[in-house]
């Protein structure tokens, strides 16, 4: 599950929804994955008099690799459907996870 929230001036983003991960290990200090999410986006921008709206669904398809230990992961991944109505400026994501 994923919410976001963010607030400039008068615009505002709402981005909620959720994902699936894989995980595969090639060796136990390299890791690969792969993830679907899809989020919906409500966005609001302020104009000189009206507000305008912008909602829709967000998918994403990430690849990525990691290098760590047992607990704890660094590493990038690539938004394979990354397009301009992304919430995410790149389509190169680097990440950090840890595991309990």
């Amino acid at each position: 599950m994923s919410f976001n929230y963010a607030k400039i001036n008068d615009d505002t983003l709402f981005a909620y929804g959720g994902s699936l991960i894989s995980f595969y290990n090639i060796i136990p200090a390299i890791q690969l994955s792969g993830e679907l999410e899809t989020l919906r986006i409500n966005r609001t921008f302020a104009t000189q008099g009206a507000n305008l709206t912008d909602d829709y669904w967000s998918p994403a398809l990430f690849i990525g690799a990691g290098y760590g230990n047992r607990n704890f992961m660094a590493g990038l991944r690539y938004n394979l459907l990354h397009d301009d109505r992304s919430i995410y400026s790149n389509g190169i994501i680097p990440f950090v996870r840890v595991f309990f």
